[in-house]
């Protein structure tokens, strides 16, 4: 599927589109993952108006430390320079668990993930109400919250990923 087409159906069928935080994240995503010759959408996106690449299921840029591009990537090398999504290479001879840029409208399997959510856990993504929310509702949800936590947590980790488009 291309790349909105993956992204939407993340967002309908689980939480989003994968956001790899680390080496270890990559190594194991390539190692559980069956051989797709198309490769894997993974959640990162080049913002047009910026230029920076980004996580679409908080907004946030992606940081130098978690970059894992694969070698002379990204470059933008298609012929119309629109190598704007990002594609995992998973069990490939030569940069196997790398990022790849390549144009949106290319079919590739959707990498997405499922959030799973713990009471101890909300206060690691309270920022994403923060920002999205007005305090009122913030504060009204923070209330709720207390008295239903598990049931919340999964409101506040599903709602970041529908305001981001």
């Amino acid at each position: 599927m291309k790349y909105d087409d993956a992204y939407k159906y993340c967002a309908e069928k689980y939480t989003s589109m994968v956001a790899i935080q680390n080496q270890m994240e990559n190594e194991h995503l390539n190692n559980i993952l069956p051989l797709n010759k198309a490769y894997y959408w993974i959640g990162i996106r080049k913002n047009n108006i910026t230029g920076n690449w980004t996580w679409v299921g908080t907004n946030k840029v992606l940081t130098k430390e978690a970059e894992n591009w694969a070698t002379n990537e990204p470059n933008n090398l298609s012929d119309n320079k629109n190598e704007d999504c990002v594609e995992m290479y998973v069990k490939r001879a030569i940069d196997s668990g790398k990022w790849n840029d390549e144009p949106c409208n290319k079919e590739k399997a959707a990498l997405c993930y499922t959030a799973s959510c713990h009471p101890s856990s909300c206060n690691n993504h309270g920022e994403c109400v923060e920002k999205l929310l007005t305090t009122t509702l913030a504060t009204a949800m923070m209330a709720f919250m207390e008295k239903n936590v598990n049931m919340l947590c999964s409101v506040l980790l599903w709602w970041p990923q529908r305001m981001v488009r």
